[in-house]
């Protein structure tokens, strides 16, 4: 078995091998110099100090000391030949394989200004593009965030935490458009700006001012934002180049069918670029939250050994923000109707509808509150119930909502 890619789907799928069955090697093939690390604490507790990348290990010890696994670090896969089944590495070396899992994740998106970007414009995706912001991002200096997204909102919030003045320039007239309704957007928004932080949203940046170091961003309404530190966060792009030269059918990610397989069955894909085909009639779809790697990685595992396990789980996702929470479950999007819940300690869900079908749930605000009214909604999402929009509020406890739906 040989998977590509050392992020969380592709751990995921090394260390569920085994207890599926599989006695025969284990290949995993690790782009990075470093041994594969958890990437959620990147834009948070590493920023602020709290961890180090080697406190944050994705595989265990006992993996590591098996015999049979192998761990490639700092190879890259340049061909797969899937008549041969034999892949060709970086280094000179060849592997055959059985089955192929392709976990080659995403890749942050970039802005084009027409020239070499100056010193000081960074992103953020892997262990080293963490340590390069942690270790620029002092008491004093002044950060600019292009993208309001959950990643931005999260390095803004670390970022005042160090001391750093904050401006987030968002081009959609709100934030977290992809994500949440407008109304948690705003209680957001409203916690960061009592933090310190500055917004400038419905604009777009037009060029960057500075030429060896980068020392301000010029907007499209013509003004300048002065900063010593310039973070692009506009999301990512399925690492799909290797996949693509392969041959594989492409459609924003990897397309794999329910049983997560690509349209060649010996090769299968998890994780950040796997695009799956929920419905024939629809576009597949791609997610890129923690959860979904850690399902899909252990599914995936399953299947490679000949099992016909469908992926059917409820994605759901989380961001820390200050001492508060985003959580989401489903399928989230903005033409969906919106009915708002009031919870417990200020904090606040949003219940999706696509006509009268539950899609989503997403809620903000205290950790506690905020799990268990996703938890809530993602239950009742995984069993198809639909509760009606004006019986969210008409509850005392959520928790009657699948107690009513039951009974139904």
């Amino acid at each position: 078995m040989v998977i590509i890619g050392a992020g969380h789907a592709g751990c995921r799928a090394a260390q569920s091998l085994r207890p599926h069955g599989w006695a025969g090697p284990i290949h995993l093939i690790n782009g990075e110099e470093r041994a594969p690390y958890e990437r959620p604490p990147l834009s948070k507790s590493v920023l602020l100090q709290q961890k180090e990348i080697s406190q944050l290990p994705l595989l265990r010890s006992a993996w590591l000391e098996d015999d049979a696994t192998f761990c490639h670090e700092d190879v890259r896969v340049t061909t797969i030949d899937r008549t041969q089944k034999t892949l060709a590495l970086s280094n000179g070396q060849s592997l055959t394989y059985e089955s192929l899992l392709i976990a080659t994740g995403a890749k942050p998106r970039t802005l084009d200004f027409g020239r070499p970007l100056a010193a000081g414009v960074m992103t953020l995706r892997s262990a080293v593009h963490a340590e390069a912001l942690r270790d620029t991002l002092l008491a004093g200096k002044r950060l600019v965030i292009i993208g309001g997204g959950l990643i931005g909102l999260e390095v803004a919030a670390s970022a005042v935490g160090k001391g750093c003045g904050v401006t987030v320039i968002e081009i959609a007239p709100r934030l977290l458009a992809r994500v949440v309704p407008a109304e948690i957007a705003s209680e957001v928004r409203k916690d960061h700006e009592a933090a310190g932080i500055q917004f400038r949203l419905g604009t777009s940046v037009e060029g960057i001012v500075g030429d060896a170091y980068v020392k301000g961003v010029r907007l499209a309404s013509g003004e300048e934002i002065p900063c010593d530190v310039l973070l692009v966060s506009i999301g990512v792009s399925p690492e799909t180049a290797l996949a693509e030269a392969s041959g594989l059918e492409i459609d924003n990610g990897i397309v794999v069918d329910e049983f997560l397989r690509t349209s060649d069955p010996a090769i299968f894909a998890a994780g950040d670029v796997s695009s799956i085909r929920r419905d024939e009639s629809l576009r597949p779809q791609r997610l890129e939250c923690w959860k979904n790697a850690e399902d899909q990685g252990e599914l995936v595992a399953r299947n490679m050994l000949g099992h016909q396990v469908p992926y059917e789980m409820v994605p759901w996702m989380w961001s820390d923000q200050f001492d508060k929470v985003i959580q989401a479950a489903g399928w989230p999007a903005p033409d969906q109707s919106i009915t708002l819940r009031p919870l417990a300690s200020g904090s606040i869900a949003a219940f999706h509808h696509d006509r009268e079908t539950l899609v989503a749930v997403s809620a903000y605000g205290a950790i506690g509150v905020v799990a268990k009214a996703v938890r809530v909604g993602s239950t009742m999402l995984q069993r198809g119930m639909s509760p009606p929009p004006g019986t969210v509020c008409a509850v005392a406890d959520l928790r009657e909502l699948l107690q009513v739906q039951q009974a139904a």
